[in-house]
């Protein structure tokens, strides 16, 4: 009896709380909000779907674009169009010659020299044949950083001369010129590399694969040279013709008098 007693006087007096609170305040003073429009009751919640005003449109994300502008050069001189080396190097060399007179006040003839020639080699060798093929291998030549292991010239010890890769080796101080000790390096599969071995080929009068890489090699060191002077040499008219063999005609039946058995001396 007791405990019940203690228990309803407790209830009696938390109801005197809540009478008195009512009497001398408003609600406007609690700052009260319901549960059912407290954002962060919701997090409380199982069912989040069940509150109409948490129901939204399903989100339209734009498609994110992006672009990227490339800009293709053709080169100026379509190596493909030639089939002659010397022809290259001289239209070549008046189309540098042209440049240089529209660029600078002090014009030259309308002549080519030795020089320009050399200008029109240069520009193949180191513009178009080596940056194209090594364009890797120079950047790090040009900053002092190891090959590429994966590199194609990494073991002929290359380096860079008047922005040209050049073969090393151990004959730096033989008394030869700098395209012997140093050959410049070449990729055999390159349309100008096929002229060049071409032009080679006809100026030695067609002989062999051995004398012309030998000749090549004076002045140039060709990736599997042998290998692209065999193609070069194999689509040649004149040396696939200098290369057939003639047809054997097949004989005839011997005559009957070559064949039958007589005396000998039976006929004079």
């Amino acid at each position: 009896m007791e405990i019940a007693n203690l228990e309803w006087d407790r209830k009696k007096k938390s109801l005197f709380w809540t009478t008195e609170i009512l009497q001398y305040t408003s609600p406007a003073q609690w700052r009260y909000c319901p549960g059912t429009q407290n954002p962060a009751d919701h997090l409380s919640r199982e069912d989040l779907s069940s509150y109409e005003h948490l129901k939204t449109d399903n989100e339209v994300r734009n498609p994110l674009t992006q672009s990227l502008y490339v800009e293709t050069t053709n080169p100026v001189i379509d190596i493909t169009h030639y089939s002659s080396y010397t022809k290259l190097f001289r239209v070549t060399a008046w189309i540098l010659l042209f440049l240089h007179n529209c660029r600078n006040e002090q014009l030259f003839l309308f002549e080519l020299t030795a020089e320009e020639l050399q200008k029109a080699k240069d520009y193949w060798i180191l513009n178009e044949k080596q940056q194209q093929c090594f364009h890797v291998e120079m950047e790090a030549l040009k900053n002092n950083r190891p090959l590429p292991t994966t590199s194609k010239i990494a073991r002929f010890n290359p380096f860079l001369k008047n922005n040209q890769i050049r073969l090393g080796g151990r004959l730096q101080f033989a008394p030869l010129s700098i395209d012997v000790r140093h050959p410049l390096l070449l990729e055999g599969n390159h349309p100008f590399v096929q002229l060049l071995i071409k032009n080679t080929h006809v100026r030695l009068h067609h002989l062999g694969t051995r004398i012309a890489l030998s000749e090549l090699r004076s002045d140039f060191w060709i990736l599997q040279g042998r290998q692209a002077i065999k193609k070069v040499l194999h689509q040649g008219l004149p040396c696939k013709l200098s290369k057939l063999k003639c047809g054997n005609q097949i004989e005839g039946p011997l005559p009957s008098e070559r064949v039958t058995p007589s005396v000998p001396f039976s006929t004079t």
